[in-house]
């Protein structure tokens, strides 16, 4: 988004990387189609990189949001993280997942600058943490400017997260229900937790607002 006309609702485009072949539902968006055959981490990754890669081809804008499927802005987000990057000298701000004992830049919502877009990039990067060593997809930032979680209720330690006040994230809307930070501990049973994040999802979908209000202290929800 420019910052010089930042009111204006025209001042974006929205692009998808789909990774599917039906794309029906982003008539308004710029698609880059995706490699339909590829999954997991590699499919994050691909998607990812391609964004970025037609970020660099476009040069449109002052600042760039990535959002995984699974998260969204839950009010409105701009001119606050502008401030924020601005005042701290950052030039990204995205959530550190510290519930799932993470310390990197999570990728589902990831604001930066115009100025490092030639030297960003994705890749499953290694990282040796409070419970060893593991492997994650992130960015190669390393500074950045933290969206912490700040869910008044929490259903779940990890899953249906608030960053900021200004971002839901799901936490697993396209992969397994797995979390390093407490699988092992064995807090919750499998199934008790597939069935509880089903029956929430389906109550998100049908009334989102009402839903992420209960998990926030907002009074109000501005979607953008």
């Amino acid at each position: 988004m420019q910052i010089d006309n930042l009111n204006k609702n025209t001042d974006y485009e929205h692009v998808v990387y789909a990774n599917c072949n039906n794309t029906e539902f982003f008539s308004k968006s710029t698609v880059i189609q995706g490699n339909a055959k590829s999954t997991g981490q590699k499919a994050h990754i691909e998607g990812l990189n391609s964004l970025i890669k037609y970020f660099k081809s476009q040069k449109k804008f002052e600042y760039y949001l990535l959002l995984d499927s699974d998260c969204f802005p839950i009010k409105k987000w701009t001119k606050k993280l502008i401030y924020e990057l601005d005042k701290h000298n950052y030039d990204v701000a995205a959530p550190v997942r510290y519930e799932n004992l993470n310390t990197f830049a999570h990728p589902c919502a990831f604001f930066f600058k115009k100025d490092i877009l030639s030297n960003l990039y994705f890749d499953i990067m290694s990282f040796d943490e409070y419970l060893g060593k593991y492997e994650e997809v992130a960015s190669n930032i390393k500074n950045f400017y933290p969206l912490i979680r700040t869910n008044k209720i929490n259903y779940h330690p990890i899953l249906f997260g608030i960053y900021n006040d200004m971002f839901y994230h799901h936490g697993a809307g396209s992969r397994t229900l797995r979390f390093r930070a407490i699988d092992d501990f064995k807090y919750y049973q499998k199934n008790d937790i597939e069935k509880f994040e089903k029956n929430f999802f389906n109550k998100l979908i049908n009334n989102s607002k009402k839903e992420i209000q209960k998990l926030t202290d907002l009074r109000r929800i501005l979607y953008v």
